[in-house]
């Protein structure tokens, strides 16, 4: 069956990036000329996902507000002539976007079981809204054309720093190798001390899941950790069909704190055909200051 469904969460508060998110949800926060959700939806469209189910918390009417069609502005760019202009805001609503609140952030399961309905028994994409990654290494086309051939289950993964392995779920993978860099995972830890991990492969914001997984998450005992949601279900998963892991090879920006963000801007604005130049000159520039000692 071929997928043509996904769920963006995007209920989290943002609490790394305050006091910005205080007033904007993290996903319209700017990486160079776009909100972070711009790129997750845009990557889906281009995977060839048909219906995204965005699903959000409290303070983040901003996110609908930015898919929503705007005629006043789009009036006032054709009475200018701002064509191109036109045409980019446009592609902000050509999509089949769906939302749903979920009012308390408890966890990303408790947000994906708000989704039964949507799915339908559908296999399906999720994707995190701390992860966006170059549109020429799209990761979900990468675990679409993985599910589409072997029909399993799969996930991203990426090799971590230690320092960065308690911040991620961790996977340790099993001796069955599908195909290079496609391998069969064992079990998932969440956010491990490097000490204790059983390696430095972390979990990567997207998958593609069975329609029937919400089962696994309704299995889940009730002092389940919100953090421990998904990879515990994900574990039961495993036991009963094997989920594979792709390597991802390509760009990834972890737009989770702070210093991510600014790093996504740079090498973003780096690759802009309009602004990139200006953004090179402008970092030669610096390194050439005594700013930077």
């Amino acid at each position: 069956m071929t997928v043509k469904k996904a769920i963006i969460a995007a209920g989290g508060y943002g609490f790394s990036l305050l006091p910005a998110t205080k007033a904007l949800p993290k996903e319209i926060l700017p990486v160079f000329d776009r909100p972070v959700i711009d790129y997750l939806v845009r990557e889906a469209k281009l995977a060839g996902i048909t219906d995204i189910l965005l699903i959000s918390g409290k303070r983040k009417r901003a996110i609908e507000d930015y898919f929503d069609a705007a005629p006043e502005l789009e009036m006032s760019l054709a009475e200018k002539n701002k064509t191109e202009l036109m045409a980019l805001i446009k592609t902000t609503t050509d999509v089949n976007l769906y939302f749903m609140k979920q009012n308390n952030p408890t966890g990303i399961g408790d947000a994906l079981l708000m989704a039964e309905d949507f799915v339908n028994d559908e296999p399906f994409v999720v994707m995190l809204s701390d992860d966006i990654v170059d549109e020429a290494h799209s990761l979900t086309r990468q675990l679409l054309e993985d599910y589409n051939q072997y029909q399993a289950p799969v996930l991203g993964i990426e090799a971590l720093s230690p320092q960065q392995v308690s911040h991620y779920g961790i996977v340790s993978l099993s001796e069955t190798v599908v195909a290079p860099g496609l391998s069969q995972i064992q079990s998932i830890v969440e956010k491990p001390l490097p000490d204790s991990a059983p390696s430095t492969l972390g979990v990567v914001g997207r998958y593609v899941l069975p329609g029937d997984f919400f089962q696994y998450l309704k299995q889940l005992p009730e002092e389940t950790t919100a953090s421990n949601q998904l990879s515990l279900a994900l574990n039961l998963l495993n036991a009963q069909t094997p989920v594979l892991a792709r390597t991802f090879v390509g760009q990834r920006e972890d737009i989770s704190s702070k210093f991510g963000l600014l790093k996504a801007s740079i090498n973003y604005g780096l690759q802009s055909p309009t602004f990139g130049s200006e953004v090179a000159a402008y970092i030669k520039e610096l390194t050439n200051s005594k700013r930077l000692d």
